[in-house]
């Protein structure tokens, strides 16, 4: 017979096993051995923390350099900051009340058996940051798939999508909340309860049909166009492929792989589904933030350009002979001020933004060449002073 996570013992009455404290007592001598379940706790809160980990510099990223305010990385952002407080209330909630549960000998009660309003509060804020998670996947979605499917049309406001991603959870949740409170007011409310999470967890389940609907239709538009420019076929599967991976978990979609938990089963599998299930769901914020940031082609121009720039200034802090080149720079800047329309401009035309923006830039790149000319063959004359 294959053992079970856990045992509990029905009377002939139909009613559960009492223990001495008049509680339901579940044995978990078996598969669910405490110690298994606190490292599998432990597991769950190290992926969100690494999550928590790579999705704070993203954000400080999205946020800093002025070319990336558009509503495309401002999605990514509000999906960013819901997955990174969704990870610290969940660590939070699992610190304070799972392992004090876990780490209990019997001897006293626990947090979760006092059911404090506090701890009451903590789960509410973190079933609410969990569904915002699922609201901004949602509308993450509708937002690609209306780019690509609806004519590339142009979304000229986002509050449509504030208002799904962060006050709409308010309302199924503060349902559960109201039904627990009347109905289900015991262990911090963490121990599910079906007919009440359904409230909130069928809109999360419909949220994750809707994006598979839009990911579908969104893969079918670019296959059309694919095969409308291109001729060679493996090219066409390749793209429509890694289209399809780079949009997974943006869309949350990788939480159909854990959809269905086992009932049956040894012990091995049970322990290894859960393992892999607290992985997609804790490090769905360094997939993302790894796949829409750190390794966006945008993002790693700009980043590069400032590292540019940064070498620019010590290369010209250190280097006294470039002093020529500081010259050339400034004067290049006055020159280009005075084309944009500067404050003291007699030109009489002015060049648009993007163009000055161009000029100022390619002057820097111009710089920084020189600089890098000068440091070589001071290089060269410091590495043949060496050898001779």
């Amino acid at each position: 017979m294959n053992d079970k996570y856990a045992e509990k013992k029905c009377w002939s009455n139909g009613t559960w096993y009492i223990n001495e404290r008049n509680k339901e007592w579940s044995n978990y001598s078996g598969c669910g051995r405490v110690e298994r379940m606190r490292r599998l706790q432990h597991f769950h809160i190290a992926t969100y923390a690494i999550s928590i980990l790579f999705l704070l510099p993203a954000l400080f990223i999205f946020s800093t350099y002025k070319q990336l305010q558009v509503h495309r990385i401002t999605m990514h952002k509000n999906l960013f900051i819901a997955l990174l407080i969704n990870a610290a209330l969940v660590i939070t909630f699992k610190t304070i009340v799972i392992l004090d549960e876990l780490d209990n000998s019997g001897n006293r009660r626990t947090i979760l058996e006092e059911n404090w309003i506090g701890c009451r509060i903590l789960y509410i804020l973190t079933k609410y940051s969990r569904m915002c998670t699922y609201m901004w996947m949602f509308c993450e979605g509708f937002y690609l798939h209306k780019l690509i499917a609806a004519a590339f049309a142009e979304q000229k406001s986002l509050y449509m999508f504030y208002f799904i991603g962060w006050i709409f959870p308010i309302f199924p949740v503060g349902t559960v909340a109201l039904l627990r409170w009347y109905f289900a007011d015991e262990q911090c409310w963490a121990v599910p309860v079906k007919p009440y999470e359904w409230v909130a967890n069928s809109l999360n389940l419909l949220s994750l049909f809707l994006n598979l609907v839009f990911l579908i239709n969104i893969i079918r538009v670019l296959w059309t166009k694919l095969r409308a420019t291109h001729a060679n076929e493996p090219s066409q599967f390749r793209k429509a492929v890694r289209a399809t991976l780079v949009l997974v978990p943006l869309f949350g979609l990788h939480f159909i792989l854990v959809m269905y938990r086992p009932q049956n089963g040894d012990c091995f599998v049970l322990e290894g589904y859960s393992y892999f299930s607290y992985a997609m769901d804790g490090l769905q914020g360094l997939l993302v933030s790894l796949i829409f940031c750190y390794l966006n082609g945008e993002v790693i121009d700009l980043i590069r350009r400032s590292i540019d720039r940064f070498r620019l200034r010590y290369s010209l802090d250190v280097h006294p002979s470039s002093f020529t080149t500081t010259s050339e720079l400034s004067m290049a800047r006055s020159r280009q001020s005075t084309d944009c329309g500067g404050e003291y401009s007699v030109r009489p035309w002015r060049r648009s933004t993007k163009e000055c923006n161009s000029l100022i830039n390619n002057t820097e790149l111009n710089t920084l060449t020189n600089v890098s000319k000068i440091e070589q063959d001071s290089n060269s004359m410091e590495t043949s002073l060496i050898i001779h």
